[in-house]
């Protein structure tokens, strides 16, 4: 009974942040910030704590379900310069990333780890070995979205720990890309252009040193296992 409620209680919270993206979608919206950047780029001078405290909430709420972080980020460079806007998305993508952690792990995360103990076994003991490697690479390489990372992730056995300092060490290269390109806000048309080869290039490479931990280990083991065969 008591898992019914906690299930309920957390699909009643996705479904009022769809309700609400539904509702203010339209501002997370790269047209719509482009349209607006002067209004709000007076409005954070005039009100800076206030702007930075809607900024973090809203990306608060991205580690959730809403979608928005690449705009955002991008706002943010434009609002708060490289080096703030870096600190400010790092700082609202973590913490919404381990509240939904968090909050998957209460709710299914444990049942899933007990109901299938023996069948999460191996996977239990990549992500012990792996699992922060794994997930840096994942925010360098979103080719999974935001949110489904921290709900999957709350059914193994990584540590909040683990996982708090692995999603800050990932969030940081995206970060700052998007807040370097948010200065030139003005003369970007479409978030089409942001993505050139240089780009391109330096998210594998960073992915690449991500997983060299993977490898490097990996290439022992094989080594050493050809060794004694």
């Amino acid at each position: 009974m008591r898992d019914r409620i906690k299930l309920v209680i957390f699909f009643l919270f996705l479904l009022a942040l769809v309700l609400a993206y539904i509702t203010w979608g339209d501002l997370l919206k790269f047209e719509t910030v482009k349209e607006h950047r002067a209004v709000l780029k007076a409005y954070t001078g005039e009100h800076y704590v206030l702007s930075v405290a809607i900024f973090i909430s809203i990306l608060v709420s991205t580690a959730f379900f809403v979608p928005g972080a690449l705009v955002m980020s991008l706002l943010g460079g434009f609002l708060f310069g490289t080096a703030a806007a870096v600190i400010y998305i790092d700082t609202g993508m973590t913490l919404g990333a381990v509240l939904a952690f968090l909050a998957a792990r209460y709710v299914f995360g444990n049942r899933i780890q007990k109901k299938f103990a023996g069948q999460l076994k191996k996977l239990n003991e990549e992500i012990k070995r792996y699992g922060p490697s794994y997930l840096i690479v994942l925010r360098i390489v979103p080719v999974m979205p935001f949110f489904a990372v921290n709900y999957l992730a709350a059914t193994t056995k990584m540590s909040c720990l683990r996982f708090t300092v692995s999603t800050a060490l990932g969030v940081l290269p995206g970060a700052f890309t998007y807040a370097y390109a948010g200065q030139q806000l003005s003369r970007v048309e479409s978030l089409k252009e942001l993505v050139s080869p240089g780009m391109m290039l330096a998210i594998t490479v960073m992915a690449v040193l991500a997983l060299l931990p993977v490898i490097v280990s990996r290439s022992k083991r094989m080594i050493k296992g050809g060794g004694e065969t």
